[in-house]
């Protein structure tokens, strides 16, 4: 649960959303639904293990790209992690592959950043404060990040900015062919564009119920573009593991399962 949250410095948007600082009791059982961001998590002591994955154990950092589905892991041991969430076309900027390839899964910073990570990472496990770790992982960010060029900076946001459109209209605004578009959102966003809009549908419907608790499912369903309330609890069920209604009931009991969301993980400003 967080011991710190912040918002990403001005140069750092929109690449970076926010950073934060957990402690999560051994025992817990860790739900993430499915979302299009993705996040570096730097594990400073404990470990969790994933239900269909590996264990992760401290001291250790891995880049996670989007999810397509929701996640289920287990903390063994107190953990302690410090993490950056990222804007959905950071992620293969920080990879430097296709963000396809990052799609429901986690890699160790050791295998992509090489001889650059494991001072960096030693010296966030040795800062006095929370407040300094977070400074030295931004810096590390900053650092990383200012590879690349700025016509891929562009494409990728100008992608983003599209997401929400029919891939024929967004094809036509951007100039490009759908198949093109297509290709695109797979290897800047890692989804496709029919999934990445279900998958942001979805946030947005839920960050919408968080912050509405008193609109029935319909005005959701309805808020969300969705067809119908049934259609609504189908992508519930896909995209959380969980129908809309016991959900929504969790979140406001502040079920410890559901604290990602509870503690807005996935909602650090959010475009």
């Amino acid at each position: 649960m967080p011991t710190l949250q912040l918002p990403a410095p001005a140069d750092l948007r929109p690449w970076v959303l926010g950073v934060r600082v957990d402690v999560v009791p051994s025992g817990t059982l860790n739900r993430f639904p499915a979302m299009v961001e993705g996040a570096v998590v730097v594990i400073l002591d404990g470990s969790v293990a994933a239900a269909h994955g590996p264990r992760l154990d401290g001291l250790r950092g891995v880049l996670t790209g989007p999810r397509s589905q929701p996640q289920v892991s287990r903390t063994v041991r107190r953990l302690t992690a410090v993490s950056a969430l990222l804007h959905p076309a950071a992620v293969a900027r920080l990879a430097g592959c296709s963000a396809q390839h990052l799609r429901d899964i986690e890699i160790d910073l050791a295998d992509l950043w090489g001889a650059a990570w494991p001072g960096a990472l030693h010296r966030i496990a040795d800062a006095h404060s929370d407040f300094e770790r977070v400074a030295l992982l931004l810096a590390t960010l900053r650092r990383q990040l200012s590879t690349g060029g700025a016509d891929t900076r562009t494409r990728a946001l100008a992608l983003h900015r599209h997401a929400a459109l029919p891939i024929h209209a967004a094809a036509s605004r951007l100039g490009w062919s759908p198949r093109q578009v297509e290709r695109l959102f797979l290897a800047e966003l890692g989804l496709g564009p029919k999934q990445f809009q279900r998958v942001q549908r979805f946030e947005q419907t839920l960050l919408r119920a968080l912050q509405q608790p008193v609109a029935s499912l319909a005005q959701l369903a309805a808020a969300g573009g969705y067809s119908d309330q049934a259609h609504m609890s189908h992508e519930f069920r896909r995209l959380s593991g969980q129908a809309p209604r016991e959900l929504l009931l969790r979140l406001q009991a502040n079920d410890p399962e559901h604290w990602p969301i509870v503690h807005g993980w996935q909602f650090a400003s959010t475009p």
